[in-house]
């Protein structure tokens, strides 16, 4: 569930890949979650991405697209950085101890 607060950020964007959140909103979400807008979305997205590559089979490159990255390689690095290890690495993970 994505708390009241998130809903509604306005997310403005002044080119392609530069977006950024209204200073106000960033404070409400600080209190309301505990996190920074950015490092929320980050790890909403990750956990987005872990559940589909656990449930899933479709490739790293389209889950990203579906989670919101606009590439294999974004994904990648937000992913290593939450949870220490790639998307690859994770579902490998997951099928070597049998849990598909």
């Amino acid at each position: 569930m994505v708390p009241e607060a998130v809903r509604r950020l306005r997310v403005q964007c002044v080119s392609p890949g530069r977006c950024g959140v209204a200073i106000h909103a960033r404070g409400a979400l600080q209190g309301t979650v505990g996190r920074g807008p950015l490092d929320y979305l980050t790890r909403w997205r990750v956990e987005l991405a872990s559940r589909r590559l656990r449930q899933g089979s479709d490739t790293v490159a389209v889950i990203a697209r579906a989670v919101g990255y606009g590439s294999e390689s974004a994904l990648s690095t937000a992913f290593k950085r939450v949870t220490g290890i790639s998307p690859r690495d994770y579902r490998g993970g997951l099928r070597a101890h049998g849990a598909d």
